[in-house]
């Protein structure tokens, strides 16, 4: 049921216009009846926003017959009005568009038509995006039709998250108590019920229904201990680990078969006590997005350093950037030297940052995105810190390296190859990508959690020529002494797989390897934002390899490290039910060749609102020799390039930028230089944190 407000004053005051002035609309009586005037014609408007507006978006609706009405967002604060005269209810409503580094598309649903002379309001926002998920036939919010859209499942759907809110985080005390997630009206602008959204992170799996949780929350009470270690967590904070107080029970978890409401909440925070970001955090990002482009606006000859920013960065640099500055390996200075000094982002524009998750009162985990003006979109997490002024500054996770864990859902195809050696498998897989980036100090690193290794007791990784980050070559946690793996060849592969399935549905035949599960792992039971231990082991000097085993002739460090997938791993079913892209015929012909000078794809007509493709990898092998390593050839993608359309479908292509290794360019004495293309992979990353790829492989040897 949609709120609605007479159309007289709705006319003679613009929507937007309304917006911007701050007011918000006149509620008339909420039901079937309503206020009806001289003007005959009825209307759906409300506002799309995820934690900033969605502007500029492409809005569908599509009535219970199929007729379909389409308007685009205002460019200042999202905003919609559709006129919907002539049309039945129930009614279908998607917005689809790009928001910062990301590409939204969110649905809500409207289960009874506005009468003559009426306006209805219905937000579209991530809350109603969850609900359309559990609402639609197959679990995809993007697949909800009219026919889905069931008025007692609706109503109960709607009372489960109206509890959830409530009791999460006290909204009957703000003043929310009746607010209906689908038609609460609100300006986007950090404020009210807008800044309690923003204190809400909203999950929806592909056939799974949805999670919803407070992001004032510590949500995961299984915390890895270490005995007589300095353990760091994703936040940055020294041998800190969540108390009972802390800790909820588990996120709220929406169903398709529509559970009562039960679960227990434990609230964190009381937001009638403690600000929320609309007066804290939430300004302090605005003036950071403000302090950012003001900053890159200038050439980078005048952004000058850390330790002497130019005029424009300082604010940037004095305001926001704290002194200590560590994250992912890199440290303030180093900030100055990739970042403020580099001239390739040059007039890039920063997005609003957004809140991943809080961790204390003054500390939460912050996404800050930009585009460059090459059109290379980028991002980076980091921990923003409330000082004692109570001014929140960019802190960083306080890791001497670039580490992260993240979801994995992949489709691989294998084409063939010019051999009978048995290759990849043509399946669904599932898993987590473990990223720790190479550099030549570290020897290996050791990884442990739920699915890693046989019982959970972890998996190793080390560095392989030419990759550009560590590599599975073990599955045992006490394997990494006997490993050859500097010497040894094999695939730059960070991503280990914990189950799959055949892309048929056939049974599949699970690889005995070293970047797969010992045995299917079903990760139902990895819970949202599930503790890995990680333990990397460095050298003060690039250690010496004598058969791939290092040595370290310097001082050897140990370094200790807690990561969080920001969101859950999805199942296989999850899996397939996903949009990949795929090459077209010349890209693969060319694959099979080895002549591949640039690539394309596409998601077909099944799917309007896939991903845009936003990373490429090339791999080359000499397959000539067994054991000779991999090199991998990888680029981000030009955003422009990615999208078409009007960003609905990506289809595009993309030169390969960089230059292939020719023939016998590999350093290898083993190896005689027989380079082939062997695997191209396409990867997109939600905004959730789960990473889509698609990879096609054929062995040209």
């Amino acid at each position: 049921m949609g709120k609605h407000f007479d159309l007289g004053s709705f006319l003679a005051r613009a929507f937007s216009a309304t917006l911007l002035a701050g007011g918000l609309l006149t509620l008339a009586a909420c039901g079937s009846g309503g206020t009806t005037t001289s003007t005959s014609a009825n209307y759906v408007s409300g506002v799309a926003a995820n934690g900033v507006p969605l502007v500029n978006a492409t809005v569908t609706l599509t009535d219970a017959n199929g007729v379909s009405k389409t308007t685009t967002t205002d460019p200042n604060n999202g905003s919609y009005t559709l006129n919907v005269t002539g049309l039945q209810a129930p009614f279908v409503i998607r917005a689809s568009g790009i928001s910062g580094d990301a590409q939204v598309d969110m649905t809500s649903m409207l289960g009874t038509g506005p009468l003559p002379g009426q306006v209805f309001y219905v937000d579209i926002t991530p809350l109603t995006n969850a609900m359309a998920a559990v609402l639609s036939h197959n679990g995809e919010a993007t697949a909800l039709t009219t026919a889905d859209v069931n008025s007692a499942n609706l109503s109960g759907n709607l009372s489960n998250v109206r509890s959830y809110i409530v009791a999460s985080m006290g909204a009957n005390t703000l003043g929310y108590g009746g607010l209906d997630p689908v038609s609460t009206q609100f300006l986007p602008n950090g404020t009210g019920y807008d800044g309690l959204l923003d204190n809400l992170a909203v999950i929806a799996n592909p056939g799974g229904g949805a999670l919803i949780y407070d992001k004032y929350t510590v949500p995961s009470a299984n915390v890895i201990t270490t005995t007589n270690l300095s353990v760091v967590d994703d936040s940055g904070e020294m041998n800190s680990l969540p108390t009972a107080a802390t800790v909820v029970a588990a996120p709220f978890a929406l169903t398709q078969n529509n559970a009562p409401y039960t679960t227990a909440v434990t609230t964190l925070l009381d937001p009638t006590a403690v600000a929320l970001p609309g007066t804290g955090l939430r300004a302090t990002l605005g003036n950071l997005q403000t302090a950012f482009n003001g900053c890159f606006a200038v050439p980078s000859a005048s952004r000058g350093t850390v330790a002497s920013p130019g005029s424009a960065c300082t604010s940037l640099v004095n305001t926001y950037l704290a002194s200590n500055y560590l994250n992912d390996g890199v440290s303030a200075s180093q900030f100055s030297s990739g970042f403020l000094q580099n001239s390739s982002y040059d007039a890039a524009v920063f997005d609003l940052p957004f809140v991943v998750r809080y961790v204390t009162p003054t500390k939460a985990i912050v996404h800050v995105s930009w585009l460059r003006g090459d059109g290379l979109r980028g991002n980076f997490e980091t921990t923003a810190v409330a000082n004692a002024s109570n001014v929140w500054q960019l802190a960083g996770n306080g890791h001497q390296f670039d580490v992260s864990i993240r979801p994995v859902a992949e489709m691989r195809q294998d084409l063939g190859s010019a051999t009978t050696a048995v290759h990849t498998l043509n399946a669904y897989t599932v898993g987590l990508r473990v990223r720790i980036a190479y550099t030549s100090n570290i020897m290996w690193a050791q990884v442990s959690g739920k699915g890693l290794g046989a019982s959970n007791i972890g998996a190793v990784l080390m560095p392989q020529s030419g990759c550009s980050s560590l590599t599975f070559v073990s599955n045992s946690a006490s394997g990494y002494g006997t490993q050859a793996a500097n010497a040894s060849g094999g695939n730059c592969d960070d991503y280990y797989r914990l189950d799959g399935a055949g892309m048929t549905g056939a049974a599949i035949t699970w690889p005995s390897s070293n970047n797969y599960a010992p045995a299917p792992y079903s990760p139902v039971d990895i819970s949202l934002f599930e503790p890995y231990s990680v333990h990397v082991r460095y050298c003060s000097v690039p250690p010496t390899w004598t058969a791939g085993v290092p040595t370290c002739s310097g001082v050897a460090s140990d370094a200790y490290y807690v990561e969080r997938p920001p969101s859950p791993v999805p199942t296989v079913a999850e899996a397939a039910l996903m949009s990949y892209p795929a090459p077209d015929t010349t890209t693969q012909t060319a694959l099979t060749s080895g002549a591949l000078a640039s690539v394309a794809w596409d998601y077909g007509s099944s799917n309007a609102y896939a991903l845009p493709v936003d990373g490429l990898d090339v791999q080359i092998v000499d397959g000539s020799q067994a054991g000779c390593p991999a090199t991998v050839v990888a680029q981000s993608l030009p955003f422009s390039a990615s999208l078409a359309n009007g960003a609905r479908k990506p289809t595009a292509s993309a030169t390969i930028s960089t230059a292939l290794p020719a023939p016998n360019s590999i350093g290898n004495a083993n190896c005689s230089g027989q380079n082939r293309i062997d695997l191209v992979k396409y990867s997109t990353h939600r905004r959730d944190g789960l990473l889509v790829q698609s990879v096609i492989e054929y062995a040209n040897y």
